[in-house]
């Protein structure tokens, strides 16, 4: 599930379509993630679509383009996620990488 997540970060689907597709209940696996890896989920998947964004964005694409890439449905709830994470927005971020 982890790799998956890394590996296409877009991918949106819930904790409990992910116990569909390898037959647990969500909560079964909720558990078992969060024992694996330290964090929930939600929070996991957060992460490492931000580790993915600031690699992306050093890259010098464009906030838009690592937005829409990551599966934000818009640049401005991809911004909110941003800084409310690392306490600043990503353009600021990518000022303070030059």
């Amino acid at each position: 599930m982890a790799e998956a997540l890394l590996a296409q970060p877009a991918l949106d689907w819930s904790i409990e379509a992910w116990g569909r597709e390898v037959g647990a209940s969500g909560r079964t696996l909720a558990r078992l993630f969060t024992e694996q890896t330290g964090l929930g989920f939600s929070r996991w998947r957060t992460q490492a679509r931000l580790f993915e964004a600031r690699r992306r964005l050093a890259e010098g694409r464009s906030v838009t383009e690592v937005a829409h890439a990551l599966g934000y449905a818009s640049d401005s709830a991809f911004i909110a996620m941003y800084r409310r994470v690392c306490g600043q927005s990503p353009g600021r971020a990518l000022r303070g990488l030059e």
